[in-house]
């Protein structure tokens, strides 16, 4: 079982933590654990580093950086979320700037090439 490339044990009603003992499936390519009852913190070994949070949503119980809700035994990222926001507007006004500076010197530089 160790060349498993999917498992999908979605719906089936599982309960505890996810066994670490799944980090050594390295050809996991594709992973369903959703709408269980797991709970305790997902693994970040092997693939499971890789698996976004449809892999593990609507398992109350559980927590870890896959997952949008705070990480476990730690309080929410609400302020690194705000830093990213803060960032990304910074990016598009800085792209926004660039962009319209390419206009004015491209346009700048047709009108002299026009009269020359």
């Amino acid at each position: 079982m160790t060349d498993l490339e999917s498992l999908d044990l979605s719906y089936n009603q599982l309960s505890g933590e996810i066994p670490e003992e799944l980090t050594n499936l390295t050809f996991l390519g594709n992973l369903n654990l959703s709408n269980n009852q797991l709970a305790g913190k997902i693994p970040e070994s092997g693939q499971f580093s890789t698996f976004d949070n449809s892999s593990f949503e609507g398992n109350v119980g559980l927590c870890g950086q896959q997952l949008p809700k705070s990480p476990c035994g730690g309080s929410p990222h609400t302020p690194s979320v705000a830093h990213v926001n803060t960032s990304a507007r910074h990016i598009d006004v800085v792209l926004f700037l660039f962009v319209g500076l390419g206009f004015g010197v491209g346009f700048a530089a047709a009108i002299l090439i026009k009269w020359s």
